[in-house]
């Protein structure tokens, strides 16, 4: 689903205090970086971490996140569906301290 905005979209809705940003590769991270940077300005991107899921093992990078969660949308289409539910649980569990 390229081309929609939904990463752009979800930049926007990113909160002020930052966020823990789930992407599905490096080069994605860096875009989504990058978008961070343009659309929300330099103090809410200081204040977002932009992590790589594509394994199970870097699901531990979300341990105990201090920040809510997002997922951008390519993670759902580029990633099996089992580590997609993970992710997903993972992030409701964690963002239930984070009332939005």
């Amino acid at each position: 689903m390229r081309g929609e905005g939904l990463t752009k979209a979800m930049v926007q809705a990113l909160p002020e205090t930052g966020a823990f940003v789930v992407v599905h590769s490096v080069s994605m991270r860096a875009y989504v970086r990058s978008m961070v940077r343009s659309v929300r300005g330099d103090a809410v991107a200081n204040r977002c971490r932009i992590v790589v899921v594509n394994q199970p093992c870097h699901l531990n990078e979300l341990m105990g996140a201090s920040l809510p969660i997002r997922v951008d949308h390519a993670v759902e289409d580029c990633l099996p569906f089992s580590l997609v539910g993970q992710i997903h649980s993972m992030c409701n569990a964690s963002n239930v301290r984070f009332p939005a």
